[in-house]
């Protein structure tokens, strides 16, 4: 079937393989009046490695392994060294007699940390980035047990000033930049801009954050950081990695309500509150002012009408134990 054609053919393992018959010949395929050396490379797991190179060291020679990792040379190199390599295996060099079985392994490579800095457009690595930055990395982030994003920040990030004064706590980088304008920082969620409530973000969720706190961030997101940034990266799968579950939960321990408790002031301190402000003049203003007549209680208008001489001190004492009743 393949006569006379640019195909050449082997049956391995129950598997036909085709190959593309080499223009010269002086390579993969040995002429057919030599006799040839036959091997295989595998990786350590038996797999077959297709494609693998195989040179004949110190010569041009260069043969590749098929689809069952099988591969030819002459016997002219029988008494030669080969050097077989693959990528993302070790190289090695074995001799031509023994390659029956020639096993390759993976490259053990390290890649040493780099420490990026994401601009919520770009990530680039520390030492290029320009402009003053401050990140908080996952670990240093969830230091503090809290259910918002705001708490978690306080006292690991610089450069950030806390406002709690309200229900809502605000946080501004660098102080004020703007008296009438927002002064809130541009918040970037997974290189978008957020518009909610950062509060409204689960702290859980989080991977890191990058602070850019100057005007080099204007470049990318112009006058809206203005009042700085704060880029926010959420956690993410990654790629031939096993399963792993996480659980996160937060607990608040208080004192059990007494729902039928009703927070009231006793009587008789309420009136001796009343007589201290009677005496300071807390009242002379609602006393004196007739147009509104604003009322007042039974304990004011009993000292009043001491103070008017309407009754007696004996009186007004009485009148008011009677209350306290």
């Amino acid at each position: 079937m393949f006569a006379d054609q640019p195909i050449s053919y082997k049956i391995a393992d129950g598997i036909i393989i085709l190959k593309e018959k080499p223009a010269n010949g002086n390579s993969i395929a040995p002429s057919k009046n030599k006799e040839t050396i036959k091997g295989r490379v595998v990786d350590d797991k038996g797999n077959p490695l297709a494609g693998a190179t195989i040179q004949v060291k110190g010569t041009s020679f260069i043969a590749t392994s098929d689809g069952a990792g099988f591969f030819e040379i002459p016997d002219d190199f029988l008494e030669s060294d080969l050097q077989i390599s693959y990528l993302g295996y070790g190289r090695i060099e074995v001799a031509a007699k023994n390659i029956d079985r020639i096993v390759l392994t993976t490259n053990d490579n390290r890649i040493e940390e780099v420490s990026v800095v994401a601009s919520g457009y770009q990530s680039i690595p520390k030492e290029r980035a320009t402009g003053s930055f401050s990140k908080v990395d996952n670990a240093t982030f969830n230091r503090q047990v809290s259910t918002d994003v705001i708490s978690r920040l306080k006292g690991i990030a610089p450069s950030i000033l806390f406002d709690e004064r309200s229900g809502s706590p605000k946080l501004t980088i660098r102080g004020q930049a703007t008296i009438f304008g927002n002064d809130q920082p541009l918040i970037v969620v997974d290189n978008f801009p957020y518009e909610g409530d950062i509060n409204n973000i689960n702290p859980n969720d989080i991977e890191d954050i990058d602070i850019l706190k100057d005007a080099a961030a204007a470049s990318i997101w112009g006058v809206r950081a203005g009042n700085g940034v704060i880029v926010i990266k959420t956690k993410k799968g990654r790629a031939d990695q096993p399963m792993s579950i996480g659980f996160t939960s937060n607990v608040t321990i208080g004192q059990k309500p007494d729902l039928y408790y009703l927070p009231k002031i006793a009587s008789t301190d309420f009136i001796d509150i009343e007589k201290m402000l009677f005496d300071k003049g807390y009242y002379n203003t609602i006393i004196s002012n007739t147009s509104t007549n604003r009322p007042y209680s039974p304990v004011v208008q009993i000292l009043n009408n001491q103070k008017n001489g309407l009754i007696t001190s004996e009186d007004a004492t009485m009148q008011i134990d009677e209350l306290r009743k």
